[in-house]
Formats: structure tokens, sequence, C-alpha cells
């Protein structure tokens, strides 16, 4: 299963091959000089790495540069390449991008007229390879063993970001659906906000479904556990790394794709076979992402991308 995730690396790399040529090149420089303030231009050279215009401060631009720089330990080929750090892709005019081969850690299909005619370039997120190793007992509960809920706890509903994540909570909350937030908006029922509501992830995995919906790094904890993980369609289409490695129906349950979601859930908990297999698959899956994978993944986009310019 590891060398066919990194062989999808490469093939990533590959598919923009035709793309790749002096011009675009060019208009990658020029794109990183209009927009300085989200994307990086990074240059391996003798094993060093270097980041121009490197300023911010920020938590989350430190933890960009500890992973390119975990990264670079294990590159062996000198180049250039450029990098869109937002989390959403979005503040770029998309079509200045599209077909330009950049580098970032998640896209936004919804910008896209066709899903497959892009050239960014997805790499593992910095929150996941600053997260991967936290220190988490492995989830001992049986999942016939489970409360016959769902269960989602989650700390903020950005507008633009998160409006998957406020109707839901407006909407879906019953017996059965136990979904709340621990921070404040004025966006959601004030019903289900509150610090009382905050529970532990081992306190989480004590129920039979874990929601989630544009997740970051809960996505791997919940995959990881002997419960069952339903999604939902971010609006914005976002996609990241992890991905394009889950199918739907083996590793999790699309919860948009059902008509009546309680019901279905309820039914499926009579079939232990079908719900203890598609855990196995799930938590199979998972623990093959660890950090040591994630920098060989991360070092084969880069080299190869390396080759071709």
């Amino acid at each position: 299963m590891n060398n066919e995730i990194i062989k999808k690396s490469i093939n990533e790399v590959y598919k923009i091959k035709s793309n790749i040529n002096k011009e675009n090149t060019e208009k990658l420089e020029k794109l990183y000089l209009k927009y300085p303030s989200i994307i990086l231009k990074i240059t391996i050279q003798k094993s060093q790495i270097f980041f121009s215009r490197f300023t911010k401060k920020k938590k989350k631009i430190i933890l960009i540069k500890n992973f390119f720089e975990k990264i670079n330990k294990n590159i062996k080929k000198d180049g250039v390449f450029y990098f869109h750090y937002e989390r959403f892709p979005t503040s770029i005019p998309i079509e200045e991008m599209i077909n330009l081969p950049l580098f970032c850690f998640s896209i936004n299909l919804n910008c896209l007229k066709n899903n497959e005619e892009n050239n960014l370039i997805l790499l593992p997120n910095y929150f996941i390879m600053n997260k991967i190793n936290d220190n988490l007992e492995p989830d001992n509960i049986q999942f016939e063993k489970k409360k016959s809920k769902a269960i989602w706890r989650f700390k903020d509903c950005n507008p633009i970001r998160h409006k998957k994540r406020i109707k839901l909570i407006n909407t879906l909350n019953n017996d059965f659906f136990d979904i709340k937030m621990v921070g404040n908006d004025d966006a959601v029922n004030p019903l289900y906000i509150g610090e009382k509501y905050r529970l532990s992830i081992n306190e989480m995995r004590n129920y039979k479904f874990l929601l989630d919906s544009d997740g970051w790094d809960a996505i791997f904890w919940k995959l990881n556990s002997k419960s069952i993980v339903v999604r939902f369609n971010n609006h914005l289409k976002t996609i990241t790394f992890i991905d394009k490695y889950l199918k739907e129906d083996v590793h999790y349950i699309n919860g948009d794709n059902k008509k009546n979601l309680e019901k279905f859930l309820k039914n499926i908990i009579n079939n232990k076979e079908d719900c203890n297999n598609m855990i196995k698959k799930s938590n199979e899956l998972i623990k093959i992402f660890t950090e040591d994978f994630m920098i060989e993944y991360s070092v084969n986009l880069i080299e190869k991308y390396f080759e071709l310019v």
C-alpha cells in the first residue's frame, strides 16, 4: 500500500509534465511577485533551503517553515518551487493559478470548471505533520458496545468556510445527532453552543458514529477509531492530501448521499460485519500516514518536479 501511494505522488507530478516550460516558470515567478504575502518561493541548493520573503511570524507560517525544513533533509536534488500557503486557495483568482504547477495544502474544487484539469500539487498539510505523533491511546471499545448515536464537536464556524457546519448544527440536532459547538457564533442556535459541551477525543470515541466536514487533522483520529466516520461535503468542495485516498462506502459514509441519514445509520448498526469491515479498512489505511511516510511522499513529489523542471 505504501508503494501504491508513493506512485500516486509521482503520477501527480507527471500529469503536469506537458505544462512545465520556461513560459510557465516565468508566470510562477510573476505570480509570486504579485502575491508575496501568500506565495512562498522555496529554493533548495546543496541541501540548504531558502524561503524568499519569509517575514511573517504567525504560528501557521512557522509550522510551514518547519515542515519544509524536515523535508529538505531528504531531498537530494536542487531546484525552485512555489507554494501557496492559504488553507483554502481562493485569495488568488483561480484563473491565475490553475494552469501553473503550484504546490499547496488544499484545492478548492468549487472554483474549477474541470476538477481533473489543474496543476495544483497537493502536499500533506503542516498541521498533520505537527500533530501526527501526538500520544493518543488506541480505541479499545468495540463498535457494538458504543453508544448508538452520532457525535460531533467543533470550536468555531467561519461564516465563509463552514457554511455546512452551521447548517448541520442548526438543523440536524436531535436525540440521535449530537452536534455542538464549544465557541461562540451568532449564526448558531445558542442552545447548541457552550463550553459545557466540550468533549475529549476519548469521550467522543464512545459513540458509534463520528461526524466530520472540512476536516484538517481530526479525520486522522476519527478514521483510526472503532467508530464509523460520516463525512459531509463542504460547500467549497475543498480537498486535502488525505481525500485522494479515502473511498466512499469503504472508509466512510457520505452523509450527503442518504435521503434519511438517521434511518440509514440506525439500520446499519444491525449489520455488524459490514460495520466492522469498514472500521478495519479505515484503520488499515490511516496507519500508513506516519510522519516518516509523509516526508517520503513529499520528497518524491518535489524531486520528481525538479526532474521535470
